[in-house]
């Protein structure tokens, strides 16, 4: 019966071992997989923060294309609105002076009627 203990003994003994070993080895694993989640979360943060700096520069460069663009047709409509004021400036004077004109052979063809002197319409 001694050798039957013994061997149960034993046998208890080496299944403790073997449990211990595997929650030693289960507790390595646990170590090594929180230190390669760390490691990864780290890596996540880091490429988080690099997309949010790129995200906001893609942001701040449309900002300023779309503050150029807006600049470029506020030139433009200037620009536009300039030429029309002096082109209607110009065709006001053309009117002046076409109008004057008529005046004046209205004038004229009034003092040849009623026999006035024509050089008072100059």
């Amino acid at each position: 019966m001694k050798t039957i203990n013994q061997k149960i003994v034993l046998s208890l003994f080496l299944a403790s071992l073997g449990l211990v070993g595997c929650s030693e080895a289960q507790k390595e694993s646990t170590s090594e997989t929180k230190a390669e989640m760390t490691e990864e979360m780290e890596d996540i943060k880091e490429e988080t923060s690099d997309y949010l700096d790129d995200a906001k520069d893609e942001a701040s460069d449309m900002m300023d294309e779309a503050s150029e663009k807006a600049s470029d047709m506020k030139d433009a409509a200037q620009e536009k609105a300039s030429e029309m004021m002096e082109d209607a400036g110009d065709e006001v004077e053309e009117m002046k002076e076409a109008g004057a004109d008529k005046m004046k052979e209205a004038c004229i063809k009034m003092k040849e009627k009623t026999g006035g002197d024509v050089s008072d319409c100059n």
